[in-house]
């Protein structure tokens, strides 16, 4: 007999397997498609879908930037990388004030699954998105300092990630 609460674990670690299972796949795919493309890259026709595939990319920056309303942010693809056990949580803020009850560790994952990145404030915020959650870091004071999770998700988080699925990226 399987009780309720190791039910609930259960279906919550089926779910985290799930979600690490495709973002696996999604990340397999990408790096299949740059292997391609790189293979494809020695001829006229393999040039063009690359102008093509580097048009789209653009198409996306523009898009974010213009739902952001942020026309100085940069945008990156894949997401930039950072070493999230070097910076500091301000639970205080994102739980307290903000009441997202984020914990560290699942913030430390928004940012590691994060499919683009944007930096804003002259190069002191970087806002990580992924389907499941956003967090944005200051770098300056090395602190991750919101998060939350998708079913908080509304207004221009929304619209970047719809153009972040609408691009493929």
């Amino acid at each position: 007999m399987t009780y309720e609460s190791e039910k609930g674990y259960q279906d919550a670690h089926t779910k985290k397997w799930i979600n690490q299972q495709e973002t696996d796949a999604r990340r397999a795919r990408i790096k299949e498609n740059q292997e391609q493309i790189r293979k494809l890259l020695n001829n006229e026709a393999a040039r063009k879908a690359s102008r093509i595939i580097i048009d789209n990319e653009n198409k996306a920056k523009r898009d974010i930037l213009k739902a952001i309303r942020k026309p100085n942010a940069k945008v990156h693809f894949p997401a930039k990388k950072i070493d999230v056990e070097k910076y500091s949580f301000d639970g205080y803020h994102i739980n307290s004030e903000r009441r997202h009850n984020v914990t560290f560790q699942q913030a430390s994952k928004f940012i590691q699954e994060a499919d683009a990145s944007v930096t804003v404030w002259n190069g002191r915020i970087e806002r990580y998105y992924g389907k499941n959650g956003i967090a944005y870091v200051d770098t300056v004071n090395k602190k991750i300092i919101t998060a939350f999770t998708k079913k908080e998700f509304f207004g221009d988080t929304v619209k970047v990630l719809e153009v972040i699925e609408k691009y493929g990226l």
